[in-house]
């Protein structure tokens, strides 16, 4: 079934199926250049809770490439920041080193209690970005980011609108996001991803809600689009060895689903034996794997080629 409006601009007409992915459909908006999955909805918090698992690296072979350019960029001023969809803290974690004022948020209780659990963080939230704006015990924040969040998202639009009401005016939010014009990611598809941006799009969608992008840059190629190919989950160079022995130390703790957040704490704090030496091959294998393909990323670098996304630092105008 076609969507009767494009869920940016509103607009009626001008909508077009670009392609089909299991039981879903995008389509594009020539309006406002948006590309969307069909139907358009979330898959909740409990989807978020069962499919991101804490107990793996951290720190900062935690950090995404947008964390690493957030954190070395010069022109933002330091102040208190609000980071949505924080995860398991690795970059609060990171930006309160260098002496940022930190709180975050994150819809899955299973995250917030791994970064309570990870780095002691108290201004950490189970919550959405909706009903956080509504409390009356925060301040208003110099910077909100959200690194791989809104490609997310069923309604980005009321999202970036709740966002400006948590911060200061002339602040600062700063993002990254799948970029639909470079080499093809990972997994940027339902249920996870339900909107593909472009340059274009942001701009549009920024502009309507009272921001003004100040920095837009795209994500230079590099070994990690070689490893999402070969070692992601589905691949047969991935051999699932350190996922199916996290399975077996939870069924050794508890059989309760619901006690969940209570294994993590156990395999992050009591790490076995066994699994960190799975995971020392496992990291072994990576980097074997990148020093072969290096020549292949120096190439394609010099040719000019992109991935995976993009970095966007847009101002709150009013």
């Amino acid at each position: 079934m076609k969507p009767e409006f494009c869920p940016i601009c509103k607009n009626k007409n001008d909508i077009s199926f670009v392609e089909k992915f299991q039981t879903w459909d995008l389509f594009w908006c020539k309006n406002c250049d948006a590309q969307f999955w069909w139907p358009l909805k979330h898959p909740g918090q409990e989807f978020y809770e069962k499919a991101y698992d804490p107990t793996g690296n951290h720190e900062r072979s935690a950090l995404g490439w947008g964390n690493r350019m957030f954190l070395r960029d010069k022109k933002i001023k330091k102040g208190n920041l609000l980071d949505i969809g924080c995860s398991y803290g690795d970059f609060l974690n990171a930006a309160r080193k260098i002496e940022f004022e930190i709180w975050g948020i994150d819809i899955s209780r299973r995250s917030i209690e791994a970064a309570k659990n990870l780095f002691g963080f108290k201004n950490v939230y189970a919550e959405s970005i909706d009903s956080f704006s509504k409390r009356i015990d925060i301040p208003k924040f110099d910077i909100v980011t959200f690194f791989d969040v809104i490609e997310h998202l069923d309604d980005p639009k009321s999202f970036v609108r709740e966002v400006a009401k948590v911060l200061k005016k002339n602040g600062l939010i700063v993002f990254s996001t799948p970029d639909r014009e470079c080499l093809k990611g990972w997994h940027d598809h339902p249920p996870q991803h339900l909107f593909k941006w472009s340059k274009k799009n942001l701009e549009f969608l920024l502009k309507s809600e009272g921001f003004n992008i100040v920095n837009f840059e795209r994500e230079p190629v590099s070994s990690k689009f070689f490893r999402y190919y070969f070692f992601s989950s589905d691949s047969v160079m991935s051999f699932g060895i350190v996922s199916r022995l996290k399975r077996k130390f939870r069924k050794k703790i508890n059989n309760d689903e619901n006690q969940i957040m209570e294994s993590d704490k156990y395999i992050i704090n009591k790490k076995p034996f066994i699994l960190k030496l799975v995971e020392i091959v496992a990291l072994t294998k990576k980097i074997i794997f990148n020093t072969l393909i290096s020549p292949i990323i120096f190439l394609l670098k010099l040719l000019g080629y992109k991935w995976q996304d993009l970095y966007i630092v847009a101002k709150k105008l009013t």
